[in-house]
């Protein structure tokens, strides 16, 4: 997604600065020494000034890093998977998160800008819930706090201040007002973030150009505000997207959006409320760059623009979940099994399927939880315990068996397991 004009501060250009080459490991060195040596050589460029220069050699040590240290492997046991754009993330049982995908922003939160083919796990970070954005992320702390790490420029962090220059920020930082057992869930989007609170409000922060915070003004804000109308003991759940966020109201079961969304024609500076939606009938919904899905109450599932349309044997009674991707969606059966429809729907043909068909290897009693990414992948957590992607993009695979190289797959045409979640 195209990110919009910031609003900040501007600094003056960063003097040129003389970079020392970087000592080589002694090749008779343990693997061990030879990682403390090259970590030592980053707290070096680190005490140096940030210009363009370092920072290629910061990443090109990362990268000779991650090639040393190998893949990670039999992680787990997976609870929850979360697939984004250009990133997948799997929360284990003891709430560690572990993520693979692109990594320009950080957005792994393993400290490094390198892109990640295999599941590294982030730093210090115990989590309920992650949202990795277009160039930022934000988690719900084990302990229900929010904190935010990445790009700053629109103060999408949600700790009072910009960052000049763009550079990304780690480790993450306290998201202002949302400390311990504050947040329920929270959802990114291009620049702005947005959060349920543990009282059933909602607050935003961030780039605020297409009213993304909802509070009827279109001025950025650097701390999260009081959506218009979500006040405490209003909301039931969130649901993010680019530049725009809805939310299904616990007063009355409707459900209300604001920003840009694909739910609404126009931009909205406050919550509007969705009236192709019926009140009540609506369990969760999940919102993509070119579609929406809802999973209604009674176990079946609608599609489509502002108007929703039932999926064609996705009746009441069959649907446990719901997953969006660019240009398909999939479907949980309350059998266990999972079917697509669209692109990449993961039947071993390159077919776009006007209908949901079964996905290959995912038959009744197989699967727990699905999610897709707007990259057009999508990933399962099967009853085993593994984890399969399928589609194009971030698919978890080991390549030549060096984590530190770009994390895309041409295509995969039905599930493939994602290396160290395959116990």
């Amino acid at each position: 997604s195209d990110s919009p004009t910031p609003i900040t501060a501007t600094s003056p250009a960063p003097e040129s600065t003389t970079i020392k080459p970087v000592a080589t490991p002694t090749p008779t060195s343990t693997v061990s020494d030879q990682i403390k040596e090259l970590r030592q050589s980053i707290s070096e460029l680190q005490k140096m000034e940030q210009n363009s220069g370092v920072i290629q050699e910061i990443e090109a040590i990362q990268r000779n890093i991650a090639k040393l240290e190998g893949p990670l492997t039999n992680i787990g046991p997976v609870a929850k998977i979360r697939a984004f754009d250009r990133q997948v993330c799997v929360i284990t049982t003891d709430n560690s998160l572990f993520c693979w995908g692109q990594n320009y922003w950080k957005q792994l939160a393993d400290g490094t800008t390198v892109d990640r083919n295999t599941p590294v796990q982030a730093l210090d970070l115990t989590v309920l819930e992650v949202s990795l954005g277009n160039s930022h992320s934000c988690a719900v702390k084990a302990d229900r706090s929010v904190v935010c790490w990445g790009q700053n420029t629109y103060g999408q962090l949600g700790n009072g201040e910009l960052t000049v220059r763009g550079l990304p920020i780690f480790p993450p930082v306290q998201v202002s007002g949302l400390g311990q057992g504050t947040a329920v869930s929270v959802v990114t989007g291009v620049a702005s973030s947005c959060a349920l609170k543990t009282d059933g409000s909602v607050v935003c922060w961030g780039d605020n150009s297409v009213g993304q915070l909802g509070d009827d003004t279109l001025e950025q804000k650097l701390i999260p505000v009081q959506v218009s109308g979500l006040g405490p003991g209003t909301t039931a759940a969130i649901f993010g997207s680019d530049r725009g966020t809805c939310v299904l109201k616990k007063t009355d079961g409707s459900v209300v959006c604001w920003g840009i969304t694909n739910l609404s024609s126009n931009t909205a500076l406050v919550p509007i409320k969705i009236s192709s939606l019926i009140a009540g009938t609506i369990r969760s919904l999940v919102l993509r760059s070119k579609q929406f899905c809802v999973l209604k109450t009674d176990g079946s599932v609608a599609c489509g623009g502002a108007t929703p349309t039932q999926i064609l044997g996705l009746t009441k009674g069959t649907t446990a979940a719901i997953a969006v991707g660019h240009r398909h969606a999939c479907a949980l059966q309350t059998n266990g099994s999972v079917v697509c429809w669209g692109d990449n729907v993961g039947d071993g043909t390159r077919n776009n399927r006007k209908a949901p068909v079964q996905v290959s290897d995912l038959g009744p009693g197989t699967t727990v939880a699905i999610s897709a990414g707007d990259g057009g992948h999508t990933c399962a957590l099967k009853t085993s315990g593994s984890v399969v992607c399928w589609g194009g993009g971030p698919l978890g695979q080991l390549d030549n068996n060096d984590p530190g190289i770009a994390p895309w797959i041409s295509h995969a045409l039905k599930p493939i397991p994602v290396y160290g979640l395959n116990p």
